[in-house]
């Protein structure tokens, strides 16, 4: 009790959150736009059946605190995030893998398990797979949405015709993750997939496919159907007032709109070429800490508690999982939701996110060709060409 006090106090005094370990305490760190506040509500059932108290904490910059406290033998017990950093992480030794049984593993989607698994090995528990999709305000997009970028500038013009004052679309173009979908709707690739893997030295980023995706955001720029520097804040405040008719985001802005009163809806993601947006899968992803004393408490909260029917539904009633890793769950969710059904069909149209330590020169690489490419510094084909570089080196 004294020790737990102590704790508290340090706590307390240094305003920050503890990266110190609480044996027989569970602390668990999940990004801020996740539903912590059910993630809590799950960890309260934890703490009334077994009398282990569990934290939960939503650091800012929760990345980068997790890699540096966990490579000093600290941190969270649990970390919550989407598997694109496991290979990262594993390869660091912060992370400890896991061994699932068959049976428990069936309850699942199957690709969840793809997308924690790394070298041969599995290196967290899947709780959602997320993509994002394109989320329409039916007051000003009646039928079918927009199924190609190039579709885009007809629907403006109409709309601009009735609604001057309405953005045709928006979403925040210079971050990879919204605008890579349309580069791998034409054919990029990040990095070549092959068995067991990916091919780092086939890199799919420059070529023509992607090119082609590239110029047709340029081009939505260009003519004025998109605003330029356009950021995801400016978007949401855009989107939730009622003057946006299109955005491209997740299912963690889903809550707003709805407080905000807007009618809305979600389509597929727009493509190139014929072809659908193909967007990043992401898999939010509990993860232990390879330090942690607790440990089992740890696999134990996951297995029985978080991963669950009840578990799930908990932290999506707080905020959107989007498509439930649990079977179970996505088909009871889905028949009654046509937003989780829709994000389901943008996730089959989608990869699963590579969880390799090289996707991080491709998140530098594309952010900077986005950026030159979109402000005029450079056309597509160059822009994309540097970044093909870069990734290289």
């Amino acid at each position: 009790m004294i020790r737990k006090l102590l704790c508290a106090l340090f706590i307390v005094a240094s305003g920050v959150q503890s990266f110190a370990w609480t044996d027989g305490e569970l602390l668990v760190w999940i990004n801020g736009d996740k539903g912590y506040r059910g993630l809590a509500e799950v960890g309260k059932k934890f703490e009334k059946e077994l009398g282990v108290p569990v934290k939960v904490e939503e650091p800012e910059s929760a990345t980068d605190k997790f890699q540096s406290a966990a490579q000093t033998g600290k941190g969270p017990d649990i970390m919550f995030w989407a598997n694109d950093r496991i290979g990262e992480w594993a390869d660091a030794g912060l992370l400890k893998p896991i061994t699932v049984a068959d049976d428990f593993k069936a309850d699942f989607i199957p690709m969840c398990w793809d997308a924690v698994s790394h070298n041969q090995q599995i290196w967290g528990y899947p709780l959602a797979l997320e993509a994002i999709s394109l989320i329409y305000n039916k007051k000003y997009v009646s039928g079918t949405p927009p199924a190609q970028l190039s579709e885009v500038a007809a629907f403006a013009k109409a709309l601009r015709a009735k609604s001057p004052n309405v953005i045709p679309i928006m979403w925040d173009y210079g971050t990879p993750y919204f605008t890579w979908p349309f580069l791998a709707s034409g054919g990029g690739y990040p990095f070549k997939q092959v068995e067991g893997g990916y091919d780092t030295k086939d890199i799919g980023v420059a070529n023509q496919g992607a090119i082609d995706g590239l110029k047709a955001v340029v081009d939505l720029i260009n003519q004025g159907f998109m605003p330029r520097g356009a950021s995801y804040s400016v978007m949401e405040q855009k989107m939730n007032s009622g003057e946006l008719a299109m955005m491209i985001s997740g299912p963690w802005a889903w809550a707003n709109l709805r407080k905000s009163g807007i009618d809305f809806a979600l389509a597929p993601l727009p493509g190139v070429n014929g072809n659908p947006g193909k967007p990043f899968v992401g898999v939010l992803t509990g993860m232990i800490n390879r330090s942690t004393p607790n440990a089992d408490l740890a696999t134990q909260f996951l297995e029985k508690y978080v991963c669950t029917p009840d578990g799930l539904k908990t932290i999506d009633n707080d905020v959107p999982l989007g498509v439930p890793a649990l079977k179970s769950v996505y088909e009871e969710l889905a028949a009654k939701s046509p937003l989780v059904k829709m994000t389901y069909h943008n996730v089959q149209n989608g990869v699963v996110m590579p969880n390799i330590p090289q996707m991080g020169k491709f998140w530098s690489s594309m952010a900077s060709a986005f950026q030159i490419a979109t402000n005029g510094q450079a056309t597509p084909e160059a822009a994309l060409a540097d970044a093909k570089k870069n990734m290289q080196k």
